[in-house]
């Protein structure tokens, strides 16, 4: 509709009359913004006048503060309907019920952005009156928002994940766009939010942001591989609704974490999850566990018949993280972990986190990626740790200051991989890890608990060259197993071949050298 109501009177200018808000009505967007900066300017100058008025008596005195709170309601209804304007707006958004433009769009951040970080209705009108001065919204902002413009996707590889986050998932989805891009492919990468929020692109993805297209911009994608990332995806409505218009060879789904939190709490069911792929109308497609610890998830609900056989683990850009032969250990030990501040990723006893990272003079503990909930736990950060802030670093210079990485997350936690472990092995550093690892990393690694932490890094430092030889085979199977051109043996469909060499297993020597550093 265009028609517009009449505004009625705006209110008279004396000081003891209740000033009338005005309903916004108009269909623009900003017509209504400009009636809401009006009535709020209105607001503010009977404040003014409010303020100003000499108290002569109590009784007026009192008649000012019942029409100060008065005032102050009438700025509460105009802070709802500033809102609800803000609202409505991203619903048009997400309602896809017309084409909104690139100012329209903008628009609406940078009021939203305005009311909530510049003091909300207090200071909403003399920051109107200057402009619209509000943070910038960034590209990693607008890149979050579906455009209004449908695109049709042709290409090698198409990627379906969720890009706001900036861990183990993006550093995944980051390296396979790499490798098919560095490989001459064409590769599309599609951003899907969860539960239809609204939130930034992670400034991980800022080499390939003009790349991502929002998945709700789809017209159309007609690709040889398709690759969706993450359970809670594959879950999403906006991939349901997009099942008409896909067109691939194959497509892998890929379960990159598992379905219970730490706590217990579920996080998808798998039959629930297995509906949905099975809904789908594509003909050759998989699902395909991260790693092993996912895979035994899916043998206890006797579902393993309806995964693939094949896991799809992360790949690793070895040059990224070049291999470095360590001189001799000596005390004090510098051991180290890197990765986010998640309570997950820190034992939940105080006792067993200090047997772990011990707090003692033998050893430096180093820690990337902040200690905030270790610190919460513990009540104080131990002198000989050393704390640094998630990226203040590479990784490479981080792993390089190390003797040896350990790593000992939360008991609860059904770690579906872990990066972090894969990269110290490329570096050349020994992993002293809980035993439950050894499904996903087998003899690469030492197990071992808590409390045996300190013997294996005293049996690791008495042996300078068992240790390079085991540190040295174990970088070679890595390799093998997780280096980025293996993605290509995944993928047949695609026109890229390659070959890794496959080294010999860990001969009976090392074999028997890890086991005397866990103290078996």
């Amino acid at each position: 509709m265009n028609e517009r109501r009449d505004s009625g009177n705006s209110g008279s200018s004396d000081i003891h009359a209740t000033p009338s808000i005005q309903q916004p009505s108009c269909t623009s967007f900003f017509d209504e913004v400009a009636e809401l900066r009006a009535a709020i300017q209105h607001e503010k100058q009977m404040r003014l006048k409010a303020e100003a008025l000499p108290v002569i008596s109590s009784d007026l005195q009192s008649e000012a503060a019942d029409r100060e709170a008065k005032l102050k309601n009438e700025i509460r209804k105009l802070r709802r309907r500033l809102m609800d304007v803000s609202r409505r707006h991203e619903a048009l958004v997400n309602s896809r019920s017309w084409r909104m433009t690139a100012p329209y769009r903008s628009a609406g951040l940078m009021l939203k952005s305005l009311f909530r970080r510049n003091g909300g209705a207090r200071y909403l009108a003399q920051n109107m009156e200057a402009g619209f001065k509000a943070k910038p919204v960034s590209e990693f902002a607008r890149k979050a928002i579906p455009s209004g413009l449908k695109q049709a996707l042709q290409c090698d590889v198409c990627i379906i994940t969720n890009c706001r986050f900036p861990g183990g998932n993006a550093s995944s989805t980051l390296d396979e766009v790499r490798t098919f891009s560095e490989a001459g492919l064409q590769v599309a990468l599609v951003h899907c939010p969860l539960n239809g929020k609204i939130k930034p692109i992670s400034e991980r993805y800022a080499t390939w942001l003009e790349h991502i297209v929002h998945i709700e911009d789809l017209s159309s994608i007609d690709c040889n591989l398709l690759i969706i990332r993450g359970p809670r995806v594959i879950m999403e409505e906006s991939l349901k609704a997009i099942g008409p218009i896909v067109k691939s060879k194959r497509t892998a789904f890929v379960i990159n974490n598992s379905a219970f939190r730490p706590d217990g709490a579920l996080v998808f069911g798998w039959r629930e999850l297995l509906d949905r792929v099975d809904s789908l109308p594509w003909e050759n497609k998989a699902i395909h566990p991260l790693g092993p610890a996912i895979r035994h998830e899916v043998r206890e609900e006797a579902l393993s018949e309806a995964v693939s056989p094949h896991d799809w683990p992360p790949t690793f850009d070895a040059g990224a993280i070049p291999f470095i032969e360590r001189g001799p250990m000596v005390m004090p030990f510098v051991i180290g972990r890197h990765g986010r501040d998640g309570h997950e990723k820190w034992l939940e006893s105080s006792d067993e986190l200090l047997k772990a990272y011990p707090s003692n003079p033998s050893v430096q503990v180093r820690i990337m990626g902040g200690a905030e909930k270790a610190e919460r736990l513990l009540g104080v950060i131990p002198e000989n740790w050393m704390v640094l802030p998630f990226g203040a670093q590479s990784v490479a210079d981080f792993l390089q200051g190390l003797d040896a990485f350990v790593y000992f997350p939360h008991t609860g936690l059904n770690e579906a991989f872990g990066r972090t472990i894969v990269e110290a092995m490329f570096s050349g550093l020994p992993c002293i890890l809980p035993r439950r690892f050894a499904t996903t990393f087998g003899e690469l690694a030492v197990y071992c608990e808590p409390s045996q932490v300190m013997g294996a890094l005293e049996r690791l430092a008495s042996d300078d060259i068992k240790r390079k030889d085991f540190v040295r085979a174990v970088r070679e199977q890595a390799f093998a197993r997780y280096e980025s051109a293996s993605l290509f043996l995944r993928a047949p469909e695609l026109p890229v071949k390659s070959e890794i060499p496959q080294p010999e297993p860990l001969n009976e020597e090392l074999l028997r050298y890890k086991a005397w550093v866990e103290g078996v």
